[in-house]
């Protein structure tokens, strides 16, 4: 709005050029509002800048499904063999990486506990143990 008061050159121009763009003309004459009504109300807007505020804040969008041309996301199809044996295609590598770095963060931690010095001596007893006793290995 400080746009509007410290520059009225500006808000004149914009008000051309919009007011002679065909696009523009077609799509009011669509909602059946004149050229003339167009320019009263941008330049009661221009007047008084707390109205375009006013309308700012109470417009909600009202946009049906029809008028909204969004290209659906896309999905996987699983209807179709075609579609399963792609998806298996996709996702099995997926699958196989994530597995690897799971079994390989694994190991290091495994590496990092030094779990194979504790494991060695939990079967050197076990081994112990399966053997009669005054008997060393």
């Amino acid at each position: 709005m400080i746009l509007l008061a410290q520059n009225p050159a500006f808000f004149a121009k914009f008000i051309e050029t919009v007011s002679s763009h065909p696009r523009v003309i077609a799509l009011l004459q669509e909602q059946g509002i004149t050229m003339i009504e167009f320019q009263t109300q941008l330049h009661r807007m221009k007047n008084d800048p707390s109205l375009f505020i006013e309308e700012i804040k109470r417009v909600e969008p009202r946009l049906l499904s029809n008028q909204i041309n969004t290209p659906l996301p896309l999905g996987l199809n699983t209807s179709s063999v075609i579609g399963c044996v792609i998806t298996a295609i996709v996702l099995v590598p997926i699958a196989l990486i994530i597995t690897f770095i799971v079994v390989l963060f694994t190991l290091r931690i495994i590496q990092c506990l030094n779990i194979e010095e504790v494991m060695q001596q939990i079967f050197d007893q076990m081994i112990q143990g399966l053997y009669p006793s005054g008997f060393n290995i």
